[in-house]
């Protein structure tokens, strides 16, 4: 697949200009995003999520993702993430994260 066009608020593939939808994996990395930014640690990394996508993301709509820590068990974080386009859920997941004692690269 050759990409056409990168810009920071979307992804333009050879595809997705035939479908107008977004693919799934551009929804996750962003809710993935989402689950990090609310435990707000630089150590932290995804262990585990369950989601549901429950509605497609046509091209040039955009999905407001809001994470919500709901459970931490010292180093063990379990973050809700919800993707919206509007007032429409097309998104939702749970994120069980661990925060490192230092960068997975340095161990």
């Amino acid at each position: 697949m050759k990409i056409q066009n990168i810009d920071i608020n979307y992804i333009v593939i050879d595809k997705l200009l035939i479908y107008k939808f977004y693919n799934g994996g551009f929804i996750f990395g962003a809710a993935d995003f989402t689950a990090m930014a609310a435990v707000n640690d630089p150590f932290v990394v995804l262990a585990k999520s369950e989601t549901k996508f429950l509605a497609p993301v046509r091209v040039n709509e955009s999905v407001l993702f809001e994470g919500t820590v709901i459970q931490n068990d010292g180093k063990k974080f379990t973050v809700e993430v919800v993707g919206s386009v509007g007032n429409k859920k097309v998104f939702t997941g749970i994120f069980y994260t661990v925060v490192l004692d230092k960068h997975v690269l340095c161990q």
